[in-house]
């Protein structure tokens, strides 16, 4: 259990966190040690071998496409494709052992490690409002952060009244990346393992991030729930949402306001354009897209994003794009985006109220570049898994 609940932990750090932008490689090699370790220690007569083989081809195919692209294109980084099949290939191998163990074990790692995040945020919030002199900045090519041993971390503020707040942004490299997973928490305390004090810290926590598309997905999270309650009067709903959602309502107005009027307005503006030149670079390379090689794109924006905005040249050039759906268009054109759209509402790990989790791994991947990432792999590939043979396991 402990490799298990081990690699779990790397494998939703490694999709944002600080720590794997300075020593990715290095713990990459870990999840890729402790997966093998975990699919060899699978009895063979529990593999089953429909999966596998679908994995494989689905492997063959993928390998295939990215030689492809790197023919057709002659231009690409070898070792950038090579590093994301192999996260795609481990993933998958995980994928596999899980499936032979059951995937109620596989969510109930995820659930643990998301608790042991959450306490990880609550304690990241606290110090970097109060003992925020114990940080050290750091500044390279990878990360602009102030840290302490890079589980503590803080980069943006926001300002409340006469105030200023810190935003919790815990492990990971900005807040709207641990929303993410604090709301997978609030959708499984409330949802699947109905623990209360869970779910009041992590909704206290997904706040701290003053995250506007957290605070939206929390909002129809605890709607949903609270709206939908069969035994309780409509009084009791409606004095339970307004108790819930008056604070929230506060917070998530005072976030709009700094994103659109405040110090926030130049993310709202990067966002914006990162969709609509993002359209423009899919609707000339609709099929196979420019191949998987961000300098290419970054390429592409610095000859012509300026076209698109009156925005200083020293915000918009040499960056990537944040929405994590057009950047899978942009590189792999179309059909890949279609089949990873299906991936994710089809995933089998989360398999009540699925449209709720669907909901809240879209809104976060419209604004984080996060979908090539080991979690948001681990969701698309469990895909694969046949429904109906899961539920007899």
């Amino acid at each position: 259990m402990i490799f298990r609940v081990l690699n779990i932990f790397l494998i939703i750090v490694s999709s944002g966190g600080i720590v794997f932008q300075m020593y990715g490689e290095y713990l990459t090699l870990l999840i890729f040690m402790l997966t093998l370790l975990l699919f060899l220690t699978t009895k063979s007569s529990r593999l089953n071998k429909r999966l596998f083989f679908s994995f494989i081809f689905l492997s063959f195919f993928f390998i295939s496409y990215l030689l492809l692209t790197m023919i057709y294109f002659n231009d690409l980084q070898i070792l950038l494709s090579l590093k994301l099949f192999m996260r795609f290939f481990f993933i998958g191998l995980l994928v596999i052992y899980y499936y032979s163990i059951g995937f109620d074990i596989l969510k109930n790692d995820i659930y643990l490690v998301l608790k042991i995040i959450l306490m990880l945020s609550i304690i990241n919030f606290i110090i970097i409002n109060l003992f925020d002199g114990l940080f050290v900045n750091i500044s390279n090519n990878k990360i602009n952060v102030h840290t302490l041993y890079y589980l503590f971390n803080y980069i943006s503020k926001t300002n409340v009244e006469y105030f200023d707040i810190y935003r919790n942004q815990g492990m990971f490299w900005e807040p709207g990346v641990l929303q993410v997973f604090l709301n997978i928490l609030v959708y499984l305390s409330l949802y699947i393992y109905k623990e209360k004090y869970i779910f009041i810290l992590a909704t206290l926590t997904v706040l701290s991030t003053f995250s506007t598309i957290g605070i939206f997905i929390l909002t129809v999270l605890i709607l949903n729930f609270y709206l939908r309650k069969q035994k309780s009067s409509f009084l009791k709903k409606m004095s339970i949402v307004l108790t819930i959602l008056i604070p929230i309502i506060i917070i998530l107005y005072i976030n709009i306001m700094e994103k659109f009027y405040g110090s926030g307005i130049h993310s709202s503006g990067l966002r914006y354009l990162d969709f609509v030149f993002g359209l423009e670079v899919i609707s000339k390379h609709p099929l196979l897209g420019i191949g998987f090689d961000p300098l290419k794109y970054k390429v592409l924006v610095n000859n012509s994003i300026l076209n698109f905005t009156d925005l200083s040249s020293s915000i918009v050039l040499d960056r990537g794009n944040t929405n994590s759906f057009i950047s899978i268009a942009i590189f792999f054109g179309i059909p890949v985006f279609l089949f990873t759209i299906y991936g994710l509402y089809f995933q089998k790990i989360f398999i009540q109220n699925k449209n709720l989790l669907f909901l809240i791994i879209s809104l976060t991947l419209i604004s984080e570049p996060v979908i090539l990432t080991n979690f948001f792999l681990l969701l698309i590939i469990s895909s694969l898994v046949n429904e109906k043979r899961l539920k007899t396991l």
